[in-house]
């Protein structure tokens, strides 16, 4: 969307439309989706502003958009992710990051005793 506004459709209102419209309630709405899933997480907020903070260090001739971009960002991250915080099911997300736990350990299976199983398959007449 950089490219195609600062270099093929250079007008004032393609600049308005692409990043005073689209980015921010496409960033946001993304924001919001992800914290409503997930829950509030703290390292979200620093991968999402590390990314942008390396866009702005790495894209140099688009100088005059990417300090906007990053405030952009940083507004839509947290009134999204904030917001999306409110809706979210607190006991949904404690019940699936306790089942990734459980399923990193491997106790995820219930439990069969090695003593029963193999008495079930043999059965004594």
């Amino acid at each position: 969307m950089l490219l195609v506004v600062d270099k093929l459709w250079v007008s004032i209102f393609s600049l308005m439309l692409c990043f005073g419209f689209i980015y921010p309630v496409g960033s946001m709405v993304l924001f919001f989706r992800l914290a409503k899933r997930h829950g509030l997480l703290w390292y979200f907020y620093v991968l999402i502003m590390g990314l942008t903070v390396t866009e702005y260090i790495l894209v140099e001739p688009y100088s005059i958009i990417i300090p906007n971009m990053i405030v952009m960002t940083a507004l839509c991250l947290v009134f999204g992710c904030g917001i999306g915080s409110c809706f979210t099911d607190k006991g949904i997300v404690k019940a699936e990051r306790e089942q990734r736990r459980l399923k990193r350990l491997g106790e995820d299976k219930p439990y069969q005793s090695i003593i029963d199983s193999g008495s079930n398959g043999k059965k004594k007449k």
